[in-house]
């Protein structure tokens, strides 16, 4: 499973949109007498989501796959335009446009931040949020130790939502063998039977092996709505064509799409930087700190 499949999703933003989240904390009053005395704390989020418009295109040529695939399928034929394996190919295609989606959504940098980019993605973003709460992993330290650092630095509120914690693969196996180690794997509880997911022990927080963090040191405490995917899906140029070209004998394909990210609150992201690589519990310190 992928990011998108576990935070909120937003349709129809063509350029940019406000995001609104209302949040309403009921305050309990003595209710023997009559008239009206508002104090319900209402917090309402305004910020804006941004997409950008995507798009990959590629062709394929018939004879290249003489060999590569099985070449008694590959019929060299100028009036033949079926395309061998073309549920293999589209499959293939659509894996890796969602791996090149899940990798920006999370470590997105645009040209204007030395990127590649089309869009700023979660980590450029917390990293610019001086709301965002931040915490020091130092070097030496498990997985488990920042992990559970990124935790105690979740809010109250936020655990209350269903927090979750959102870390690299390498990060998810590291933390994965020190609960085999120390007889914790029990604790995943509710969510056994997903591989990419395991409950933090003592708590109800999921942590969550995230591909789009593959090659990153970060570990992102939240709730899953707390986080935006903005798309259109509404407009006729996001799209996925795959066509025979008989000019040039080419197999060609498109695929276009809106895309961007953003998050209601600040105050209820915690961000946990690791120095370093997990050292695995047993020969480290295991000592985080929070800020």
């Amino acid at each position: 499973r992928d990011t998108r499949s576990r935070i909120s999703i937003q349709t129809g933003v063509k350029g940019s949109m406000r995001l609104h989240y209302l949040g309403i904390t009921p305050v309990i009053q003595d209710g023997s007498s009559c008239g009206f005395n508002a104090q319900d704390a209402i917090a309402l989020t305004e910020r804006t989501i941004s997409v950008a418009l995507h798009k990959v295109d590629g062709q394929i040529c018939p004879e290249t796959l003489i060999g590569k695939y099985a070449e008694y399928l590959v019929r060299v034929n100028a009036r033949d335009n079926d395309l061998p394996y073309e549920q293999y190919i589209v499959d293939t295609l659509v894996e890796q446009v969602n791996k090149a989606i899940e990798t920006e959504i999370w470590l997105g940098k645009t040209g204007a931040h030395s990127g590649s980019a089309l869009i700023d993605g979660f980590i450029y973003q917390f990293d610019n949020d001086a709301s965002v709460v931040d915490v020091s992993i130092t070097s030496g330290q498990s997985a488990y130790a920042g992990i559970s650092a990124v935790y105690a630095a979740m809010t109250e509120e936020t655990l209350e939502k269903g927090g979750v914690i959102f870390v690299s693969p390498a990060i998810f196996r590291s933390f994965m063998m020190e609960m085999v180690a120390l007889n914790l794997f029990h604790y995943s509880g509710a969510v056994n039977d997903n591989p990419d997911e395991f409950i933090l022990p003592g708590s109800d927080v999921r942590v969550i092996k995230t591909p789009g963090l593959a090659t990153s040191l970060k570990i992102v405490g939240t709730f899953a709505d707390n986080l935006v995917y903005g798309t259109d899906m509404e407009n006729d140029e996001e799209k996925f064509d795959l066509w025979w070209s008989q000019d040039d004998r080419l197999f060609k394909y498109e695929v276009k799409w809106n895309s961007g990210v953003a998050y209601h609150f600040s105050d209820q992201v915690a961000v946990g930087t690791m120095d370093a690589a997990p050292t695995p519990m047993g020969s480290c310190p295991c000592v985080a700190s929070g800020e």
